[in-house]
């Protein structure tokens, strides 16, 4: 594998592959053709943006890259987060529904208050061993 290709431990070449399958069956799924679907992203983009482009990011045979703002752009159109989700699993990481936040903000908050409160007991350990 060319050195060009693997950024942090991430095959580009594998991951655009991949997005072209994910990006193609977005597109499939949703009620937009995709000429409607170029329009709409030349529209949000402000650039002209064609079928032949679409086809090319979607081309799992000789996939082109998909710029950032194409592929949020897709992702809004269609209201699927699988292309979001393919670049976040590529770097490592997981996307976090609406609904989850608050279980992970408490437990945040629990750690935060279990680390405190071993803080506290030090200091008070040290407190008691000093009026001895």
């Amino acid at each position: 594998m060319n050195v060009d290709q693997t950024l942090f431990g991430l095959d580009l070449a594998r991951s655009e592959v991949i997005m072209a399958k994910v990006l193609t069956k977005v597109m499939r799924s949703c009620p937009y053709s995709r000429e409607q679907i170029s329009d709409m992203l030349s529209l949000m983009l402000g650039r002209k943006i064609t079928v032949h482009v679409l086809n090319n990011i979607t081309s799992a045979t000789k996939p082109h890259h998909a710029d950032w703002n194409l592929v949020k752009g897709i992702c809004a159109i269609t209201g699927y987060a699988a292309p979001l989700i393919v670049i976040l699993e590529g770097l490592g990481h997981q996307l976090v529904e609406k609904a989850d936040v608050p279980v992970f903000e408490m437990h945040k908050l629990m750690l935060e208050r279990k680390r405190i409160d071993d803080e506290m007991a030090a200091l008070e350990g040290q407190i008691s061993n000093g009026s001895k």
